[in-house]
Protein backbone atom coordinates (compact mmCIF):
# COMPACT_ATOMS: atom_id res chain seq x y z
CA UNK A 1 0.00 0.00 0.00
CA UNK A 2 1.03 3.97 -0.28
CA UNK A 3 1.44 3.85 3.58
CA UNK A 4 3.68 0.93 3.73
CA UNK A 5 5.92 2.05 0.68
CA UNK A 6 5.95 5.35 2.46
CA UNK A 7 7.48 3.73 5.49
CA UNK A 8 9.68 1.70 3.96
CA UNK A 9 10.76 4.77 1.49
CA UNK A 10 11.25 7.41 4.91
CA UNK A 11 13.47 4.30 6.73
CA UNK A 12 15.83 4.07 3.41
CA UNK A 13 16.46 7.79 3.85
CA UNK A 14 14.11 9.11 1.34
CA UNK A 15 10.72 10.06 0.97
CA UNK A 16 8.16 8.40 -1.43
CA UNK A 17 8.05 11.36 -3.96
CA UNK A 18 11.67 11.10 -4.18
CA UNK A 19 11.32 7.17 -4.97
CA UNK A 20 8.87 7.78 -7.93
CA UNK A 21 10.47 10.75 -9.15
CA UNK A 22 13.43 7.96 -9.67
CA UNK A 23 11.63 5.62 -11.46
CA UNK A 24 11.05 6.33 -15.61
CA UNK A 25 7.92 7.26 -16.81
CA UNK A 26 6.37 4.03 -17.91
CA UNK A 27 7.10 2.63 -14.50
CA UNK A 28 5.74 5.58 -12.69
CA UNK A 29 2.65 4.77 -14.82
CA UNK A 30 2.27 1.28 -14.36
CA UNK A 31 2.77 1.73 -10.18
CA UNK A 32 -0.17 4.52 -10.48
CA UNK A 33 -2.29 1.51 -12.18
CA UNK A 34 -1.39 -0.79 -9.53
CA UNK A 35 -2.66 1.59 -6.89
CA UNK A 36 -5.98 1.93 -8.54
CA UNK A 37 -6.56 -1.87 -8.89
CA UNK A 38 -5.53 -2.98 -5.46
CA UNK A 39 -7.95 -0.34 -4.60
CA UNK A 40 -10.85 -1.17 -6.43
CA UNK A 41 -10.21 -5.54 -5.88
CA UNK A 42 -10.10 -4.31 -1.95
CA UNK A 43 -13.24 -2.84 -2.61
CA UNK A 44 -15.22 -5.56 -4.34
CA UNK A 45 -13.69 -7.93 -1.82
CA UNK A 46 -15.73 -5.89 1.38
CA UNK A 47 -18.89 -6.00 -0.69
CA UNK A 48 -19.19 -9.52 -1.02
CA UNK A 49 -20.91 -11.73 1.16
CA UNK A 50 -18.56 -14.75 0.53
CA UNK A 51 -15.27 -14.64 2.56
CA UNK A 52 -12.38 -14.55 0.57
CA UNK A 53 -8.83 -15.22 1.00
CA UNK A 54 -6.19 -13.02 2.90
CA UNK A 55 -5.51 -10.30 -0.39
CA UNK A 56 -1.76 -11.35 -0.89
CA UNK A 57 0.63 -8.18 -0.30
CA UNK A 58 1.14 -5.65 -2.80
CA UNK A 59 4.77 -5.12 -4.76
CA UNK A 60 6.07 -1.65 -3.56
CA UNK A 61 6.89 0.64 -6.31
CA UNK A 62 10.21 0.80 -5.25
CA UNK A 63 10.90 -3.30 -6.77
CA UNK A 64 13.07 -3.82 -9.96
CA UNK A 65 11.24 -2.57 -13.25
CA UNK A 66 10.67 -6.21 -14.35
CA UNK A 67 8.31 -6.75 -11.33
CA UNK A 68 6.94 -3.75 -11.35
CA UNK A 69 5.60 -4.20 -15.21
CA UNK A 70 4.92 -7.75 -14.69
CA UNK A 71 2.18 -6.35 -12.78
CA UNK A 72 1.06 -7.14 -8.89
CA UNK A 73 2.66 -10.46 -7.46
CA UNK A 74 0.14 -13.19 -6.72
CA UNK A 75 -2.82 -11.41 -8.00
CA UNK A 76 -2.70 -12.85 -11.68
CA UNK A 77 -2.69 -11.07 -14.92
CA UNK A 78 -6.56 -9.73 -14.16
CA UNK A 79 -4.24 -6.66 -11.69
CA UNK A 80 -1.31 -6.26 -14.28
CA UNK A 81 -0.47 -2.86 -15.31
CA UNK A 82 -2.84 -3.16 -18.33
CA UNK A 83 -5.68 -4.25 -16.07
CA UNK A 84 -8.93 -2.10 -14.77
CA UNK A 85 -9.03 -0.45 -18.71
CA UNK A 86 -5.50 0.89 -18.41
CA UNK A 87 -4.08 2.29 -22.13
CA UNK A 88 -0.74 2.03 -23.57
CA UNK A 89 1.09 4.45 -25.69
CA UNK A 90 0.25 4.58 -29.87
CA UNK A 91 2.53 2.11 -31.28
CA UNK A 92 2.23 3.20 -35.06
CA UNK A 93 1.95 6.78 -36.16
CA UNK A 94 -1.34 8.22 -36.96
CA UNK A 95 -2.15 8.62 -40.48
CA UNK A 96 -2.80 11.87 -42.33
CA UNK A 97 -6.16 12.66 -43.92
CA UNK A 98 -6.61 14.40 -47.64
CA UNK A 99 -9.72 15.86 -49.12
CA UNK A 100 -10.80 17.72 -52.25
CA UNK A 101 -8.05 15.55 -54.14
CA UNK A 102 -10.78 14.60 -57.21
CA UNK A 103 -10.74 16.10 -60.07
CA UNK A 104 -12.63 15.81 -63.71
CA UNK A 105 -11.60 17.07 -67.02
CA UNK A 106 -13.80 19.88 -68.60
CA UNK A 107 -16.62 19.69 -70.90
CA UNK A 108 -15.46 21.93 -73.50
CA UNK A 109 -18.81 23.61 -73.85
CA UNK A 110 -18.99 27.34 -75.10
CA UNK A 111 -19.71 28.64 -78.95
CA UNK A 112 -18.45 26.26 -81.65
CA UNK A 113 -19.17 27.93 -84.47
CA UNK A 114 -19.29 31.87 -84.87
CA UNK A 115 -21.48 34.00 -87.07
CA UNK A 116 -20.40 34.09 -90.70
CA UNK A 117 -18.74 30.62 -90.60
CA UNK A 118 -20.47 28.18 -93.01
CA UNK A 119 -21.74 25.03 -92.04
CA UNK A 120 -22.77 21.43 -93.32
CA UNK A 121 -25.90 19.75 -91.89
CA UNK A 122 -25.32 18.30 -88.26
CA UNK A 123 -22.61 20.42 -87.52
CA UNK A 124 -22.50 21.35 -83.79
CA UNK A 125 -22.80 24.62 -82.96
CA UNK A 126 -23.32 25.79 -79.25
CA UNK A 127 -22.68 22.68 -76.69
CA UNK A 128 -24.20 24.06 -73.19
CA UNK A 129 -25.72 23.32 -69.90
CA UNK A 130 -29.18 24.86 -69.84
CA UNK A 131 -30.08 27.21 -72.63
CA UNK A 132 -27.93 30.11 -72.99
CA UNK A 133 -28.84 29.83 -76.54
CA UNK A 134 -32.18 28.62 -77.73
CA UNK A 135 -32.53 27.24 -81.25
CA UNK A 136 -33.75 29.41 -83.88
CA UNK A 137 -34.00 28.93 -88.07
CA UNK A 138 -33.04 25.73 -89.41
CA UNK A 139 -31.16 24.67 -86.09
CA UNK A 140 -32.12 21.61 -83.73
CA UNK A 141 -31.70 21.02 -79.92
CA UNK A 142 -30.36 17.64 -78.52
CA UNK A 143 -31.32 16.28 -74.64
CA UNK A 144 -27.97 18.21 -73.19
CA UNK A 145 -28.99 21.10 -74.92
CA UNK A 146 -26.44 20.99 -77.77
CA UNK A 147 -27.67 22.72 -80.76
CA UNK A 148 -26.64 21.84 -84.14
CA UNK A 149 -27.57 22.83 -87.94
CA UNK A 150 -29.96 21.35 -89.97
CA UNK A 151 -29.12 22.60 -93.37
CA UNK A 152 -26.14 23.68 -94.96
CA UNK A 153 -25.51 27.82 -94.72
CA UNK A 154 -23.81 30.23 -92.56
CA UNK A 155 -24.26 30.91 -88.85
CA UNK A 156 -25.88 33.99 -87.46
CA UNK A 157 -26.77 34.72 -83.80
CA UNK A 158 -29.34 37.14 -82.78
CA UNK A 159 -31.55 38.47 -80.35
CA UNK A 160 -35.45 37.98 -79.92
CA UNK A 161 -37.87 39.74 -77.50
CA UNK A 162 -38.61 37.38 -74.33
CA UNK A 163 -42.07 37.36 -73.65
CA UNK A 164 -43.09 38.76 -70.74
CA UNK A 165 -46.58 39.81 -69.18
CA UNK A 166 -44.72 43.46 -68.80
CA UNK A 167 -45.65 45.42 -71.56
CA UNK A 168 -42.42 47.52 -72.08
CA UNK A 169 -40.15 44.88 -71.21
CA UNK A 170 -37.05 44.68 -73.19
CA UNK A 171 -35.88 41.14 -72.44
CA UNK A 172 -34.42 39.52 -75.30
CA UNK A 173 -33.05 35.98 -75.61
CA UNK A 174 -29.99 34.74 -77.72
CA UNK A 175 -30.95 32.69 -80.39
CA UNK A 176 -28.88 30.89 -83.05
CA UNK A 177 -30.05 30.40 -86.73
CA UNK A 178 -28.91 28.67 -89.94
CA UNK A 179 -29.46 30.87 -93.61
CA UNK A 180 -28.61 29.94 -96.99
CA UNK A 181 -26.02 32.12 -98.19
CA UNK A 182 -28.09 34.43 -100.19
CA UNK A 183 -30.76 35.14 -96.93
CA UNK A 184 -27.73 35.09 -94.98
CA UNK A 185 -27.45 39.44 -95.18
CA UNK A 186 -30.98 40.28 -95.21
CA UNK A 187 -31.41 38.45 -91.79
CA UNK A 188 -31.50 41.31 -89.06
CA UNK A 189 -29.59 41.14 -86.13
CA UNK A 190 -31.91 42.45 -83.18
CA UNK A 191 -35.54 41.09 -83.73
CA UNK A 192 -37.11 43.51 -80.82
CA UNK A 193 -40.21 45.33 -83.09
CA UNK A 194 -41.30 42.05 -84.97
CA UNK A 195 -40.75 39.29 -81.75
CA UNK A 196 -43.99 37.64 -82.42
CA UNK A 197 -43.54 37.80 -85.98
CA UNK A 198 -40.05 36.07 -85.36
CA UNK A 199 -41.50 33.76 -83.03
CA UNK A 200 -43.92 32.07 -85.09
CA UNK A 201 -41.31 31.83 -88.04
CA UNK A 202 -39.07 29.91 -86.08
CA UNK A 203 -41.90 27.87 -85.03
CA UNK A 204 -43.16 27.14 -88.06
CA UNK A 205 -39.85 26.48 -89.65
CA UNK A 206 -39.08 23.84 -87.11
CA UNK A 207 -42.93 22.38 -88.16
CA UNK A 208 -41.72 22.17 -91.45
CA UNK A 209 -38.90 20.71 -91.12
CA UNK A 210 -40.11 18.15 -88.69
CA UNK A 211 -42.71 17.00 -91.56
CA UNK A 212 -40.36 17.17 -93.75
CA UNK A 213 -37.84 15.25 -91.94
CA UNK A 214 -40.61 12.44 -91.44
CA UNK A 215 -41.63 12.57 -95.04
CA UNK A 216 -38.31 11.48 -96.27
CA UNK A 217 -38.15 9.06 -92.92
CA UNK A 218 -41.10 7.08 -94.47
CA UNK A 219 -39.78 7.73 -98.25
CA UNK A 220 -36.15 5.79 -97.14
CA UNK A 221 -38.22 2.94 -94.86
CA UNK A 222 -39.95 2.27 -98.16
CA UNK A 223 -37.09 2.33 -100.52
CA UNK A 224 -35.26 0.15 -97.70
CA UNK A 225 -38.58 -2.17 -97.52
CA UNK A 226 -38.18 -2.79 -101.47
CA UNK A 227 -34.92 -3.15 -101.55
CA UNK A 228 -34.93 -5.92 -98.91
CA UNK A 229 -37.94 -7.71 -100.47
CA UNK A 230 -35.98 -7.85 -103.74
CA UNK A 231 -32.99 -9.08 -102.19
CA UNK A 232 -35.06 -11.58 -100.58
CA UNK A 233 -36.41 -12.62 -103.51
CA UNK A 234 -33.12 -12.80 -105.24
CA UNK A 235 -31.95 -15.11 -102.77
CA UNK A 236 -34.55 -17.58 -102.90
CA UNK A 237 -34.22 -18.08 -106.52
CA UNK A 238 -30.84 -19.14 -106.29
CA UNK A 239 -31.64 -21.18 -103.40
CA UNK A 240 -34.14 -23.25 -105.49
CA UNK A 241 -31.86 -22.91 -108.43
CA UNK A 242 -29.18 -24.52 -106.26
CA UNK A 243 -31.42 -27.18 -105.13
CA UNK A 244 -32.85 -28.18 -108.57
CA UNK A 245 -29.03 -28.32 -109.93
CA UNK A 246 -28.60 -30.72 -106.94
CA UNK A 247 -31.33 -33.13 -107.85
CA UNK A 248 -30.14 -33.22 -111.31
CA UNK A 249 -26.87 -34.21 -110.20
CA UNK A 250 -28.05 -36.91 -108.30
CA UNK A 251 -30.66 -38.42 -110.67
CA UNK A 252 -27.14 -38.63 -113.16
CA UNK A 253 -25.43 -40.73 -111.13
CA UNK A 254 -28.24 -43.17 -110.20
Amino acid sequence: TPETDSSSAAAAGHTYEHSIARLTYDERRTATSMRACASTFKSMLRSSSVVRARIPPLASPLAPSSSVRGGIAGCGPCLGATAMGSRGFASKAAGGSSANTKDSPGKRLGVKKFGGKYVTPGTILVRQRGTKFHPGMNCGIGRDHTIYSRIEGKVKFSRILRPSVKRHSKKTRKFVHVLPIEEYDDFPKVLVEDAYDARQRIKENHLKWKAESRAEFEKNKKINAEAMQEVKETKQTEREARVEAFKQRMAAKA
